[in-house]
């Protein structure tokens, strides 16, 4: 179970979080070219980029953690 968690990270790590969730949203990067072209900001853009993928790799890792522990027993 550990490999498998871990492979799970990694790949949403690796890939596009919008594009592997849902493709009607469009992919977070070219979300932000749009952003940037519009708005001239390019920092922001990174920056909450930055807080999805951390908000998603943190919870599936704490969420990985716990069916460890529960099947462990």
């Amino acid at each position: 179970m550990p490999s498998l968690g871990n492979e799970l990270v990694m790949i949403i790590k690796e890939t596009s979080l919008a594009y592997s969730v849902n493709s009607a949203i469009g992919e977070l990067m070219s979300a932000k070219v749009t952003i940037t072209s519009v708005t001239g900001d390019s920092l922001s853009p990174y920056i909450i980029i930055a807080i999805i993928y951390f908000i998603v790799t943190f919870s599936l890792s704490r969420l990985i953690m716990y069916l460890e522990k529960r099947l462990a027993n």
